[in-house]
């Protein structure tokens, strides 16, 4: 009998919830796997995964949303918040509040399931929940490091 895995995506940035070149790359990945009627749970910076799509960090979406604010006093107290809360916890406060959030699903997830973790190396936020569980939980991880290979298997 062949085995089936889930396939658990951390990816901190996903489009539209974040509009960066890797948001966009990552919202296509997950896009092909849903195609191929593969099992995805989804771990980014706003989301939770898939099956609770409706929940969402909202604590978090206002601090990032304030933080890339044209407006001076949101995006400085955001700045404020997150030097201090570096200093003391070598973290920002907006990554940190965003791994506590999310590690006890993830590894709930990973301790339950036969799944296969898939990472994407930038931005380095993504590895967050994958390298902590790691600690507690064996399963398979994929880092995909998107360095351009041509069609030999070379690099350009």
């Amino acid at each position: 009998m062949k085995e089936s895995y889930n396939i658990v995506v951390v990816a901190y940035a996903v489009y539209p919830e974040i509009k960066s070149s890797e948001g966009i790359v990552n919202a296509n990945w997950i896009a092909v796997l849903e195609a191929g009627e593969i099992s995805v749970q989804l771990f980014s910076v706003f989301t939770s995964a898939k099956e609770l799509r409706s929940y969402k960090n909202h604590g978090l979406v206002k601090n990032y949303t304030a933080a890339k604010s044209k407006s001076f006093l949101p995006n400085f107290i955001v700045k404020i918040k997150n030097k201090l809360h570096s200093n003391a916890y070598r973290v920002s406060y907006h990554l940190d509040v965003w791994r506590k959030k999310q590690l006890p699903l993830f590894n709930a997830i990973v301790e339950k399931d036969n799944a296969v973790v898939w990472a994407r190396l930038l931005p380095l936020e993504g590895l967050m929940l994958p390298l902590e569980s790691s600690k507690n939980f064996d399963f398979p991880l994929v880092i995909n490091v998107n360095d351009p290979v041509v069609e030999d298997g070379s690099y350009p």
